[in-house]
């Protein structure tokens, strides 16, 4: 199976993998040959990819990092705590709370131990399947901030790991991070939905409060640790001092369990800044076109040290895999000038270099169909460049 673009899926093509709504219900399953309705409804859905049977991809299988059931029922506990404790009363920008709100936020104490569970079972799906690497697991664009959230979560847990956090500490790391917009839902006049690129000086100084917002929120539920909280309130804090809502500088130690804070960011806050940018690059919530995984990673390079605390960048990026199994590639660069140009499916990942995967190449430079597709490792190909591409 491959990956492949809504915008360039045709009638006649099959699916390798069910889709499901933003509910994780079942959309269309396994097998459903695609219909113009089937595209349309994708498109219609802010849908990005999808993976297709592709003759000769028949053994190339990309690895879940998270079981959609697990997913589900992450989900539905990140649902329903978010909407007791946030009261839609949004007067005086939200920065007051009614009588509705503290009643809807007194009853939120009581689903706290839902959100626990969910960071529970992230967790334990991230160790039970002996995840190594990361990669965004949404199929959808901006039109789901549980997606953003979950993702965001998920790479968060997958460094503080590598920082060795404790079981206990990953659970409130992966808490904050799973919450970290919950301020946004305080925002008047959906400001968040208006493109960076879009907003007002006012409606950016009115978006930058949702940190703020968010720690309000949730310092009215006892059961959540105040670790948790600071994560959230700090997160668009940057290591040079130019972030907000306070203009905090990073520690030049490394963000490991047992560094204090003194009036530096916090250091769950160090970590999700990184994996919030990165989903926010590679979703387009940044820039008005999505910016590929491998980009990304160049762009968390060019910031560490100034934006980003170097130890959390040198970490997200020995984990992210910028060219997950089924995406498409074309081959930029190579020792061998012959398959420049080619291009090919993702068969396997180099755990030493994620750069430089092993590649089905199908077609050639002139977009034509190999009659005998061949395997191509490029770990030992040290000219060697791939770039991301949307479809063959």
């Amino acid at each position: 199976m491959r990956q492949c673009a809504i915008h360039m899926l045709r009638p006649g093509m099959v699916l390798a993998r069910p889709v499901y709504d933003r509910h994780f219900r079942l959309l269309l399953g396994q097998s459903v040959e695609l219909s113009v309705a089937f595209i349309e409804k994708l498109k219609a859905m802010d849908y990005k990819y999808v993976y297709i049977n592709e003759n000769g991809t028949e053994n190339i299988v990309p690895e879940e990092i998270v079981d959609i059931k697990d997913k589900k029922s992450v989900y539905e506990a990140f649902d329903e705590y978010t909407a007791e404790a946030v009261a839609r009363d949004k007067g005086a920008h939200g920065k007051q709370k009614s009588s509705t709100m503290m009643r809807s936020l007194r009853k939120s104490s009581g689903q706290t131990m839902l959100m626990r569970r969910a960071s529970e079972k992230l967790l334990s799906s991230l160790t039970n399947n002996s995840v190594r690497f990361y990669y965004p697991t949404s199929m959808q664009t901006t039109g789901s901030g549980f997606n953003h959230s979950f993702d965001v979560a998920m790479l968060s847990s997958m460094i503080g790991q590598r920082l060795y956090y404790s079981v206990s500490e990953l659970n409130k790391l992966s808490q904050a991070a799973m919450l970290h917009d919950i301020g946004k839902s305080l925002l008047e006049d959906d400001i968040d939905k208006i493109h960076p690129a879009d907003r007002t000086e006012e409606q950016e100084k009115e978006y930058r409060q949702h940190p703020i917002l968010g720690g309000d929120i949730l310092m009215d539920d006892r059961q959540i640790d105040p670790a948790t909280i600071v994560g959230i309130q700090q997160h668009h804090e940057r290591y040079d001092g130019s972030g907000f809502p306070d203009g905090l500088v990073g520690d030049p130690e490394a963000p490991h369990e047992n560094r204090k804070s003194h009036g530096t960011i916090f250091r769950y806050a160090d970590i999700i800044a990184v994996a919030n940018y990165f989903d926010n690059l590679v979703n387009a919530r940044i820039e008005r076109e999505p910016v590929s995984p491998i980009e990304a990673v160049g762009r968390l390079i060019k910031l560490s040290g100034t934006w980003f605390h170097p130890a959390v960048v040198k970490e997200a990026i020995s984990i992210i895999n910028v060219f997950p199994v089924g995406t498409n590639v074309m081959v930029e660069q190579a020792t061998n000038m012959d398959i420049v140009g080619y291009r090919g499916v993702v068969a396997r990942v180099n755990p030493e270099n994620l750069h430089r995967p092993e590649i089905l190449l199908l077609y050639d430079k002139n977009l034509k169909r190999l009659e005998r597709p061949f395997l191509m490792d490029f770990a030992s190909d040290r000219y060697s460049r791939l770039a991301f591409i949307e479809g063959l």
